[in-house]
């Protein structure tokens, strides 16, 4: 790593290998005016977790096809005071010269000879355009901050001439800081926001669990919204990592996984079902790969066929019923069993899975019932699938099962009850504590099972999911994604530490999972 010695503690320094950025942190892209040719902006940067900038995307008023290029320069401890003054200001990079304007109000590229690393603090940025002017929307209370789990930008100034002349206050640069490690590997989270028909993908730092949303994301979900209301397990990662699947009211949507964990829909996607899907859960063997998915009006079980290659998915002939149509809920598979919650029926079916084709087989005593669990929705299994778990939305209660290790048949119904009115079921840790919540509070639950304590959380509780190895705990509140490191100790949310990616989600989305690699 070469680095550029200009300050103590250096924001920024040269990296021997551009990488493929993963994460972005955007601003806008709808300008109210744009500035001179050779003009500057200014804005601060607050770097909370080390990583490497690989490029900008840039709101430049020149015309489409015209060559542009940009120049960096950093100040420390923010900019205040520093716009005018030259000599507070060091350079840093310019570009590698293979930039051309995209055009008004569309994204320019511009990239750097090498990634530069970001160091945790606070900083003064200045961007100098060439061959072109900088796009910016006039500020106000609402456009000022971008935040994520990484970095922080607090905006913005302008000025025609860089460190010279009238500095123009109140100005908002429109670009897109794009960044990441060298090599992405996970792990990720995926929320499913069926409505706007996107799924958001987020980038996690490996160590604090913190989110940056991908580049790219959301990525489009085609088929139409689901008929759910909040946690529907309306989203399912592949086991061996080439897809991720989604319910859709036309079917099952396929998303084949690239490098970086970014998402894009196969050809033909989504797939044809019995009737409007609303959960999913997908399964591998040696020799394929099934997804099951519930299709609600018509109260059956769907079991696809998917293509390894292309992420095609073929329905089988035969479907299995469910119970009562239009009352299914929750679904989940584990290497051996396969159980759907059915809210209108108070009831759960499982089904053991045939290791050689994937079909799933009614069990003994199926279906099966928790007595004080009116309406079954969300479930999830210990990573030892020896238990069950279920909530209730009715009235916030839990449910517990034992799963018998060679049939899967359900015994010794336990109902504890957490402290919200609505409760939702984020999933196990791999020492077997289940978390989840509901309207403002979060349940933890040890093995045994019992409930530990019900902690306060920072916002309303719709939809969560769990770090395997519970270390954090992420959930929206419908619009904005919020993630809490978790007590090694007392495994308890801390609540003091949330970090928040505001107005990510269009409207209450219906699935979130976590993808480790």
């Amino acid at each position: 790593m070469l680095r550029l010695a200009f300050v103590s503690g250096a924001l920024l320094a040269l990296v021997a290998h551009q990488a493929t950025a993963q994460a972005a942190l955007t601003t806008l892209f709808s300008q109210s005016s744009s500035g001179a040719v050779g003009g500057a902006v200014y804005f601060d940067v607050e770097v909370k977790l080390k990583t490497s900038l690989q490029a900008l995307d840039c709101n430049f008023s020149a015309t489409v096809g015209t060559p542009v290029g940009l120049d960096m320069y950093v100040t420390p401890d923010g900019r205040a005071g520093k716009q005018l003054d030259v000599a507070a200001w060091t350079f840093v990079s310019t570009d590698d010269g293979s930039s051309l304007a995209a055009g008004e109000d569309e994204p320019t590229r511009i990239r750097f000879p090498k990634a530069l690393s970001l160091k945790p603090g606070r900083y003064g940025i200045a961007l100098v355009a060439r061959g072109t002017g900088h796009g910016f929307t006039n500020a106000n209370a609402s456009n000022i901050s971008y935040a994520d789990g990484f970095l922080a930008l607090q905006l913005g100034e302008a000025s025609d001439a860089p460190f010279n002349g009238t500095l123009v206050e109140e100005r908002v640069w429109n670009g897109r800081l794009i960044y990441g490690p060298k090599t992405v590997v996970g792990p990720y989270l995926y929320t499913y926001d069926d409505v706007s028909g996107s799924v958001h993908g987020f980038l996690l730092d490996s160590k604090s669990g913190a989110p940056g949303q991908l580049l790219g994301s959301p990525f489009e979900v085609t088929g139409g919204a689901i008929s759910c209301n909040r946690n529907c397990q309306s989203l399912v990662a592949d086991p061996g990592g080439l897809f991720v699947f989604a319910a859709t009211n036309a079917g099952l949507a396929v998303l084949a996984r690239g490098a970086g964990g970014i998402l894009e829909q196969v050809a033909g996607s989504p797939f044809a079902a019995s009737s409007g899907l609303r959960s999913v859960a997908a399964w591998r063997s040696a020799t394929g790969l099934q997804v099951f998915a519930v299709a609600n009006p018509a109260g059956v079980l769907d079991v696809f066929d998917i293509d390894l290659l292309s992420g095609a998915a073929t329905r089988r002939a035969a479907s299995l019923s469910l119970g009562t149509g239009g009352g299914a809920g929750g679904l989940i598979a584990g290497k051996r069993f396969l159980f759907a919650a059915n809210q209108t029926d108070s009831a759960i079916r499982g089904f053991a899975i045939d290791e050689l084709t994937g079909d799933p087989v009614a069990m003994t005593g199926s279906p099966f019932t928790v007595p004080g669990i009116d309406e079954p929705s969300n479930l999830a299994l210990d990573s030892k699938e020896t238990m069950l778990a279920v909530n209730d939305c009715d009235d916030g209660d839990y449910g517990f099962l034992l799963v018998d290790k060679l049939t899967g048949e359900l015994s010794s119904p336990l109902v504890l009850t957490g402290a919200s009115d609505c409760s939702q079921i984020f999933g196990f840790t791999s020492k077997g504590f289940l978390y989840g919540g509901g309207d403002d509070w979060f349940d933890v639950f040890e093995t045994g099972p019992a409930l530990i304590c019900s902690p306060s959380a920072p916002e309303d509780v719709e939809l969560g999911a769990i770090a395997p190895k519970g270390s954090s705990v992420y959930f929206t509140d419908g619009r904005s994604l919020m993630h809490l490191p978790i007590h090694k100790k007392y495994y308890l949310p801390i609540a003091a530490s949330t970090g928040t990616l505001l107005d990510v989600f269009r409207e209450d989305p219906t699935g979130m999972i976590y993808v480790a690699k």
